[in-house]
Order: structure tokens, then sequence, then C-alpha cells
């Protein structure tokens, strides 16, 4: 994630902490000078710190689970609005889901109950101390916080786990895109609801509200762009008839191609050898910076990543838009046989989106007021 910077590594996941964080201990940090100066201020600064250790806690219980079912998680980044596990997958399968959802929440309830065995029990907060003023309220304040924690995450509503485990459930009964689909609806619904409330209270249910109905809208348009995708190779969609460059030709070579053949992203060889890539984003900026006649040897991009023909276009999708890339070559036993861009994925992915969505108009059509046609697209 941009802005983060790296604080060490747990069980081999990287922890990042957001810039934005620190803004946000300055802030409380003041807020706590403000109450009873800098004796009020520290306790205010150790308890944000204690309860952001809390959360990543509850983001590497979700983590650990998941890695036992195979995901890699990438990092865990500290926010101000709480944590975020960053992972290349997340185990689709209902049971596997709904463990990967309630280990955070679990968490989160084994700190509270671990410092109330601690404190001899639960204590109610002094609804008049604003910050901790003593270790033991400390401890009390952060008892509450993790049963907080525990309870709103278990809301019904992505990205919220309750949201994920809402979905496991309904996934043991419906396909996978179809309790997606319901569980954020549900979770649209909530948000809306938080927004309402919060125009009438307190303006920071609105943002939570607003972040719960774009977060639910995402994660629907993944799994339905995941479902289109099921079952279709990267060979189903790359492009075979395409110019390959040379190190020594130049911009003015590219733009030829884009003029003339409609080609916008290339590959570079030399001897019969994969040296490089160049996307459109590559010489488009060559061509600002030096002019139609750089050479593409020192544009192109040497490390890169290929494919085969038989990687499933769903496992590459997730990460196609995050490489930063462009254009991904396809070999088959070392032999060049194709391209793929994200241009390529996204016009398959309209065309499947416009067939299904035909196909459910078609069916909801009575008898005898089918058209007469059918419906076709053609790419060029």
């Amino acid at each position: 994630m941009k802005w983060s910077i790296p604080m060490g590594r747990v069980w081999g996941i990287p922890i990042r902490m957001h810039l934005t964080f620190i803004l946000l201990l300055l802030w409380i940090a003041w807020l706590g000078w403000t109450v009873d100066g800098l004796h009020s201020s520290l306790w205010a600064v150790a308890l944000i710190i204690s309860l952001f250790f809390c959360v990543v806690l509850h983001e590497l219980g979700h983590s650990l689970v998941a890695m036992r079912f195979g995901a890699h998680v990438q990092s865990v980044t500290l926010l101000p609005i709480g944590g975020v596990a960053s992972m290349r997958s997340i185990p689709e399968k209902p049971y596997q889901e709904l463990l990967v959802s309630i280990a955070g929440p679990c968490v989160n309830a084994a700190i509270a109950l671990a410092l109330m065995a601690v404190r001899g029990g639960y204590h109610a907060l002094d609804e008049q101390t604003v910050f901790p003023t003593s270790v033991g309220s400390l401890a009390d304040a952060l008892v509450n916080a993790n049963l907080i924690l525990a309870a709103f995450n278990l809301i019904p509503a992505f990205p919220m786990d309750g949201g994920r485990v809402l979905r496991s459930v309904l996934a043991l009964f419906l396909p996978f895109s179809r309790a997606t689909a319901l569980a954020a609806a549900l979770g649209q619904i909530l948000a809306v609801g938080f927004v309402l409330v919060g125009l009438m209270t307190n303006p920071f249910l609105v943002v939570i509200g607003v972040f719960i109905f774009i977060a639910a809208q995402s994660e629907d348009k993944t799994v339905r762009m995941k479902s289109l995708l099921r079952d279709v190779l990267v060979g189903d969609v790359m492009v075979t008839d395409f110019v390959n460059l040379h190190p020594d030709d130049t911009v003015a070579r590219c733009l030829e191609n884009v003029y003339h053949r409609k080609q916008e992203d290339f590959v570079v060889e030399f001897e019969g050898r994969l040296v490089g890539v160049v996307a459109r984003k590559d010489w488009l900026d060559a061509l600002h910076r030096g002019g139609a006649g750089t050479s593409v040897g020192d544009i192109m991009r040497k490390h890169f990543i290929s494919v085969v023909p038989k990687t499933p276009l769903s496992r590459l999708y997730q990460d196609l838009w995050h490489l930063k890339q462009g254009v991904f070559p396809v070999t088959d036993e070392g032999k060049l046989v194709g391209l793929l861009t994200t241009e390529d994925v996204s016009r398959y992915l309209m065309v499947q989106a416009i067939q299904q969505n035909s196909k459910a108009g078609a069916h909801a059509r009575p008898p005898g007021d089918q058209p007469s046609s059918r419906f076709t697209v053609d790419l060029g």
C-alpha cells in the first residue's frame, strides 16, 4: 500500500503503518493535552497504540487461518480507520471463509477475556473520564474497545467480517456469486442506515456508511468478474497476431503499429530471445520526454512476468491491474505464442457481461416475444 512504512514482520507477514496513522497519533495527543496537559496526552497516545496493537492481532488472526488454507498474505497495514490484511486470495470454500472471518473477532474476544481475568472481572468505564489515567484504567478501556471491535466487525456487511460470515453461510446453499450479491445488498442497506443515523447524530457514522456501501459494491463487482472468468484460460483470450520489436527499434516504430495495426503493447526480442516488454504507457512517456527517436532498448522493461496459455484467467485477474506491467507475454515451452493485455481482459469481460444480460433478458420474455435477430458484437 502506498504511503506506508515497514514496522517489521510477524510469522513472516510484513507489518506496515500508513503515514496517516501518525496524523491520528498527533491528533489524539493534542486532544489529551487539551484535557489535562502532558500527563493526559501520554495516556491518550498509549491507549491508541495499545488499541491498534489489538487491531494488528485481529488481522493476524485472519491471516494465520487464511495461510492455513493456502492463502498468501502480502502484508498487514495500520490505517487510522483500522487494519487491513492484504491477501492475494481468500479461501472461497464456505467453511474456510467462515473460519477465516470469525478468527479476527475471536482474537478480540480472547484479548478482552484475558484482560478481564487479570483485572478480576469487568469494570465499567467512568463516563467522566475521557482518557485512561493508570494502567488499570487503560486495561479496562481496552476490554471495552475489544468487545466493541468484536461486535462491530460481526455486523453482516462488507467489508466487516460479519459480511463474509453471512456470505459463507449463504454459500452453503447458493452459488458463491449469488451469495456475495445478497450479502453485498444487505451491506448496502445497512450502509444507508448508517448514513441516515449519522446525519442526525454523528458525522463519523456517515463516513463509515459511505465506506461500507462502496466496499460492498466493490466486493460484488470483483466476485461477478471472477465468476465470468471461471474456467477461462489465458490461451482463450490472448492475441496471437502481433508485431515484435527489436531493441534497436524506436518509438516511431511503435507509432507505426498503432496507426496501421491497432497494436499498442509490444514484446521485444533479440536473436530469438524474449528480452523485454513495452506497454502503451512506456512509449507514451518516452514520446513526451525524448521524442519518436527514443530507442526501444532504453525504455523496455527487462523485468517482467510471463504466463502460459493454460494459466486460469481468474487467477491472473486479481493481480492484473496491480502488477503495473500492462502487457504479458504468453509462452509455451519457451516459445512466444501470444500477448495478453489488461484491455484484452476488459474486452472479454464486457462481451461476457453483455451476453449474460442478453440471455437473462431473453429468458424473461414471454413466448412469441423473442427478438427477430441474434445480438452480436464485432470487436474488429
